[in-house]
């Protein structure tokens, strides 16, 4: 029987001073799973949202969750337009053109992708700005009476 739900997969990239830094949350049906790095500056803001996406999926598939479709947010704008628009499939089409900025990341991403049976992409660029918020487990507030004074 195929799964009725989906995995909720959200990724986030930012820059700090010296590092690009990423993270991942995997919503799952029975837990959620955190995963933050860096990488050295030169990297790119599209090459690490590529990045976050290929680590993200490797981890659903050594954890053999591939028969979920997968409901992708992200802050990464080219992420977002790439899924959005069909492009790889496109590029696949045609050969992977040599032309196309960072192909051999989205060919690893591409890759990656058709272990599932489905995704959907949506950008949020307000909600996850920055990775740390991503990625730290969700604390119940006080209420006002427990707060210090």
């Amino acid at each position: 029987m195929a799964p009725t739900s989906s995995i909720q997969v959200y990724m986030a990239s930012h820059t700090t001073f010296k590092k690009r830094r990423w993270g991942y949350r995997l919503a799952l049906p029975d837990r959620t799973i955190r995963r933050t790095g860096a990488t050295p500056y030169a990297y790119t803001g599209p090459a690490m949202g590529i990045v976050v996406l290929i680590k993200a999926l490797r981890h659903l598939r050594r954890l053999r969750l591939t028969h979920f479709p997968l409901a992708l947010t992200t802050n990464i704008k080219t992420v977002e337009l790439v899924l959005t628009h069909q492009r790889l499939a496109d590029w696949a089409a045609h050969d992977w053109p040599p032309t196309i900025e960072l192909g051999d990341l989205w060919q690893l991403a591409d890759a990656e992708l058709r272990h599932f049976p489905a995704y959907t992409i949506h950008w949020a660029p307000d909600r996850y700005r920055r990775v740390d918020w991503l990625v730290k487990p969700t604390r119940p507030r006080r209420s006002q009476h427990h707060r210090r004074q």
